[in-house]
């Protein structure tokens, strides 16, 4: 690595030019795939993201931060980017409801959005800012790559830098969805770069402005680019020069990042009252909020399993996870090149100011995760983002070290490359794409039917508007004659006189004009305490619902005990339903 030092980041960067450009098109290709297989929305707060960018599209002006627009609270440059093509359009339907007794009900797991046949003709706007997603992530994986010839002179390393980045399954899962994860990591790639430059031969005054604004850019995609404001300052102290220019350059690019980002901050404190709308938070998402102390056994227990899972890849809403051993291989593949960088240091093969540098951005990240959990149950790596490129980077510099620079060390490091590209593909077609498909639905239906009773028993008229439970199985009847695939979702409401505890009732139906039996069932709870439950029964998860459904009944309570006699009971606002949302 010495040689490829003298040389210079410059020739190295000539060197690995094609082979870091190969990866980039790569990493590029595979988030298209990704962005086409991950359903519509199955990603964390990807429906928030898209509000926004709708927004700006629409109104042309910034949202408002509270508890119908939860992202408002977010810097706005990833959201203009993508406004221009958040056009109108249907969007698929949510899957996912509150209970009566409280319980989130997710019939589908991990969908937490239904998904049909044809979706790919669907929903093309939001596509399509999917792909303008892929191009930024396509970005941080080339400044990766060049951070990393800054950093090491070495366009070995450089190249594995840009695998690390462009193929880390979760990496790639956020730059194919609506997430201003990716810009920021982009921004925060070429800040880390620019910062290198300056530890290694200083930066020209031109270098700094374009610091600042890379600096500025990542701040102003996700606040979390906070954390690279230190790495800044200890990339002046330890860069070159003596301490006039030291003091000019870390002055030049805070002082003008300041600048950049001062409209957005005196716009927080002015409707917020603080510059990160933290007070605002606790209002618009005080149904997440968790305080904690940083004494609490959620910081060495869940915390860091969940951050270090996340990080590599869980998928879906947090609810789609790896299989153990691929996570013990990334962490097997991280220690080593840690180990690397550890002998490296001792043998005096790599310049400390640049591992203090990359280790200072990874720490502060860590530092600013840490305290966003102290607020809200929050473990996920995805925050680590704006490190990204500063871990990628230290792993190559050890890998390097380890595999070393020749042809021989050349081609073990493109069979690293495939085999992270290997592992991205074997996530994808082998643990996310079973979690989604087959689609819930051949087609997507936006039918509804309001329903009125054609067989009532049990169930006697009182004179204050309810019905009294008169025998063991009040039942209520209602005739259908519909195609099951037409209707998913059978919804009504159930009000009860007493009881604070949940009761079962049940769903029958018919088929064909025939007589139900046992098995065409499908169970609900609901609460009699007075207040208006609303019940969602999932029946296209029936197996039996196909066909013609000619009738369907609802029992308010089964099964039936004496307890039920003299029970009131009201039903109302029954209808069966294509979709929840449409």
């Amino acid at each position: 690595m010495q040689d490829d030092v003298r040389r210079g980041s410059g020739a190295a960067l000539t060197d690995g030019r094609r082979p870091a450009a190969v990866v980039t098109g790569l990493a590029f290709a595979f988030a298209v795939a990704w962005s086409l297989i991950v359903p519509i929305f199955e990603s964390p707060d990807e429906p928030h993201h898209w509000q926004y960018a709708r927004y700006l599209h629409d109104e042309q002006r910034l949202p408002y931060f509270d508890s119908t627009f939860v992202e408002a609270n977010s810097p706005p440059v990833y959201y203009a980017l993508i406004a221009p093509v958040a056009l109108q359009t249907d969007l698929p339907p949510h899957l996912v409801w509150s209970a009566p007794d409280g319980r989130l009900a997710a019939p589908f797991p991990p969908r937490l959005y239904m998904n049909a046949g044809g979706d790919f003709s669907r929903y093309w706007p939001v596509r399509t800012a999917r792909l303008l997603t892929c191009l930024m992530m396509a970005a941080a994986v080339w400044f990766s790559a060049l951070a990393a010839a800054n950093a090491t002179g070495s366009a070995t390393a450089a190249l594995l830098a840009a695998a690390f980045v462009g193929f880390l399954p979760e990496f790639t899962f956020r730059g194919s969805a609506v997430s201003n994860d990716t810009l920021v990591t982009t921004f925060a790639a070429a800040t880390t770069a620019l910062l290198i430059t300056n530890v290694r031969r200083g930066a020209s005054k031109r270098e700094a402005v374009v610091t600042a604004l890379c600096l500025a850019g990542a701040y102003l995609s996700k606040i979390s680019a906070v954390c690279l404001v230190p790495a800044t300052v200890v990339a002046a102290a330890i860069g070159v020069g003596g301490v006039s220019r030291r003091i000019a350059y870390a002055s030049l690019v805070l002082g003008a990042a300041t600048l950049l980002v001062l409209p957005w901050s005196v716009r927080n404190v002015v409707l917020y009252g603080d510059p990160f709308a933290s007070r605002a938070m606790r209002a618009a998402v005080s149904n997440i909020i968790v305080l904690k102390p940083l004494t609490s056994p959620y910081f060495y227990t869940v915390f860091p399993s969940l951050l270090s899972r996340s990080f590599v890849g869980v998928f879906g809403w947090m609810n789609v996870a790896m299989p153990a051993w691929v996570y013990g291989a990334f962490a097997c593949t991280l220690l080593a090149g840690g180990a690397g960088v550890g002998v490296a240091l001792l043998r005096g093969r790599i310049d400390v100011r640049l591992v203090l540098l990359l280790s200072g951005i990874v720490g502060a990240c860590l530092a600013l995760v840490v305290n966003i959990n102290r607020t809200f149950d929050q473990p996920q790596g995805r925050y680590m983002f704006p490190a990204l490129p500063a871990i990628a980077i230290l792993w190559a510099m050890g890998t390097v070290y380890w595999i070393g620079h020749d042809r021989r060390g050349r081609a073990i490091a493109w069979a690293i490359v495939v085999t992270l590209m290997g592992g991205n593909a074997f996530v994808l077609l082998n643990i996310v794409e079973p979690a989604y498909y087959p689609p819930i639905v051949s087609t997507l239906s936006t039918a509804s039917l309001s329903l009125e009773p054609s067989f009532m028993s049990g169930l006697d008229n009182d004179q204050s508007g309810w019905r009294r439970v008169s025998n063991l199985d009040p039942q209520v009847a209602f005739a259908t004659d519909v195609r099951a695939e037409d209707y998913g979702f059978l919804q009504f409401v159930l009000e009860g006189d007493s009881g604070a505890q949940p009761v079962q009732g049940a769903v029958y139906f018919a088929m064909d004009d025939k007589a139900g039996n046992a098995a065409q069932t499908a169970p609900f709870v609901w609460v009699p305490n007075g207040d208006l439950s609303t019940v969602i029964v999932p029946l296209l998860k029936h197996p039996l619902w196909r066909g013609r459904i000619t009738t369907v009944r609802i029992d308010p309570f089964d099964p039936t005990t004496e307890a039920t006699l003299g029970r009131k009971v009201r039903l109302s606002g029954v209808r069966l339903r294509g979709s929840l949302d449409r």
